[in-house]
Formats: structure tokens, C-alpha cells, sequence
């Protein structure tokens, strides 16, 4: 008989330096979870790392998933999902590390409240300061105000709407979409709703799921009374330009997937051509001041 009630899913690409200390913060949280590893074909000593905690851990609710290919996020998330048997399911961050009571009490506010399709704690940096984590949707709007590139010229006077949501409750919100670091549904909800679309490899697969359960009819919900630290950062920005390329390309698909009729979808794909030019300009950018970049950090 199964009796496991949580499925934690957890994804790794090159994670040493934090992926221990996340798996260290799940022993003995709770009794009836699974912990579901996913790695896309990791180059350094993440793996070792993990075959250290699952000979520790000595049970049979540790799963590793070895893939000779980075699938991706969104394909790994899947494939963490369609071989959970929990009835509930978190995707958690390798650079996330959870608190005692944490997994207890989202499950709690979703058993109480079976509208909420979604539930996310709130994140804090190593400091214990609150991290924003929580956006709206983005529109078409919100696209041509960050191509515009003002957002960045003027960081404190002009920001988008979709990155303009800042968070400062001390008792749970619907939001729209939250950073998927620590997300938790249930497999009632994901049978619905469907799992994540494969097209969006890194970017933007969250941003489409959150989508697709407020269709649904899901609320999506923020609960600030818990916390996950998050070192933010994980392996994303290791590879800096290929991301940069891989945000304009989620950025693109994402709208493109939603045009509703020709004019929109032509309009999406001459924005495309702007996505292009400003990814090149980014990528530029990054390449020219990196070395600067590199120095302070050695500095300080």
C-alpha cells in the first residue's frame, strides 16, 4: 500500500556547491515524502554528492534520475511528476534549503483549501531578508517596455508591470505567479491542468503553468508565514550568454503560444526579430564587462 502522502522533485545540472545542503534539510521532515532527483547529465561532483546523501538516508523513497542529455527543466519537472506517487507534489530548488514544518504546512493550507491549485512560500536570502518572488502575468505591454530598455536605464523610476509586484503580507494573497524555487500542487490538480510544457526548456515554463491554472479556474497562492531560503542563483547563471539567448527564446514562444489570431501571431514574430537584436546586444555587453565584473568579485 502506498503510503506516501508528498513527492518532492527536485532538479540538478552542476549544483555541488549547494545541492548537499539542500538534501541535508529534508532528512527526517517528514515521514511519509518521496524525494524524486532528476539530473541532467551533471559534470561535476553533483552526483557524487547525491549518492553520499541517498547512502545516508538509507530508505527507499530516494529516487535518482540520471539523464545522459540536459533535457531541460520543464522535461525533467515531468519526469519527476509522472513517477511521483505522493497525492501531493513540491518542485524545490537544489539551491533551496527547507525549514522544519515547512512541507507540513503548505500541504495543510492545500488539504483546507481545495480551490488553491498552487502554493508558494516565501523565499529569503542568506541574511533572512525577503526575496521577491511573485509576478504578474506578463503582456504584450510589459514585453515592449523591457525591449525598450528602460527599465534598466531607470531601475527605480520605471518598471513593468509584470515585475512590478512587491509583496509585504503577513497572511496568504493570491498572486498570479510565483517563482518556482518552491511551488506546491497536488496530482488532482496537475491531472487537470497537464504537466509542464516541453517547449519551454528554462524560462518561462512556470510562467505558462501559473497561466494554465488560473484558466482552470485554480487559485494561486502566496504564503508568506512560510519561509525557504533561497541562494539564488543555482546553476542558471553559470552559463550567462546561452541563458540570455534561452529567456528571449521562452519570452518569444510564450506569446506566441497565446496570439489568438494572424495579426497577433505577426506581430509576435516581428518582436521575435527584436528579441534577436537585443539578445545580441546582451550577450555584447556581458562580454565586455564580465572582466570587470570577475575583478570585483576578486576584490571584495
Amino acid at each position: 500500500m502506498n503510503n506516501i502522502e508528498l513527492s518532492i522533485i527536485i532538479i540538478t545540472f552542476n549544483n555541488e556547491k549547494y545541492i548537499k545542503e539542500c538534501l541535508t534539510s529534508l532528512l527526517k521532515i517528514y515521514s511519509n515524502q518521496e524525494i524524486i532527483i532528476i539530473d541532467n547529465n551533471s559534470t561535476d561532483r553533483t552526483l557524487h554528492i547525491i549518492k553520499n546523501f541517498t547512502n545516508q538516508y538509507s530508505s527507499s523513497n530516494v529516487t535518482l534520475i540520471k539523464n545522459r542529455i540536459n533535457r531541460g527543466f520543464a522535461q525533467a519537472v515531468n519526469q519527476g511528476i509522472i513517477n511521483s506517487k505522493g497525492q501531493y507534489i513540491c518542485l524545490l530548488g537544489s539551491d533551496c534549503r527547507i525549514e522544519e514544518n515547512t512541507m507540513q504546512n503548505l500541504m495543510r493550507f492545500l488539504k483546507n483549501h481545495p480551490e488553491t491549485g498552487l502554493i508558494a512560500p516565501r523565499l529569503v536570502n542568506k541574511y533572512g531578508k525577503s526575496i521577491q518572488s511573485c509576478r504578474r502575468l506578463p503582456t504584450t505591454k510589459d514585453l515592449i517596455l523591457e525591449l525598450s530598455g528602460l527599465p534598466t536605464l531607470f531601475p527605480g523610476r520605471i518598471k513593468s508591470n509584470w515585475k512590478s509586484v512587491i509583496l509585504d503580507h503577513s497572511s496568504p494573497v493570491e498572486v498570479e505567479q510565483p517563482e518556482a524555487s518552491c511551488i506546491m500542487t497536488s496530482q488532482e490538480a496537475v491531472r487537470k491542468i497537464g504537466l509542464m510544457d516541453e517547449r519551454f526548456t528554462i524560462f518561462f515554463n512556470d510562467v505558462d503553468w501559473c497561466r494554465r491554472f488560473l484558466q482552470y479556474d485554480y487559485k494561486i497562492i502566496y504564503f508568506p508565514q512560510v519561509k525557504v531560503l533561497h541562494y539564488k542563483g543555482g546553476s542558471i547563471y553559470k552559463n550567462r550568454i546561452p541563458m540570455i539567448w534561452k529567456s528571449h527564446q521562452g519570452f518569444y514562444r510564450y506569446f506566441l503560444k497565446y496570439a489568438q489570431n494572424f495579426s497577433q501571431k505577426l506581430f509576435i514574430h516581428i518582436i521575435g526579430l527584436v528579441l534577436i537584436y537585443t539578445a545580441v546586444l546582451r550577450s555584447i555587453f556581458y562580454i565586455l564587462s564580465e572582466p570587470f565584473l570577475k575583478r570585483s568579485r576578486t576584490l571584495n
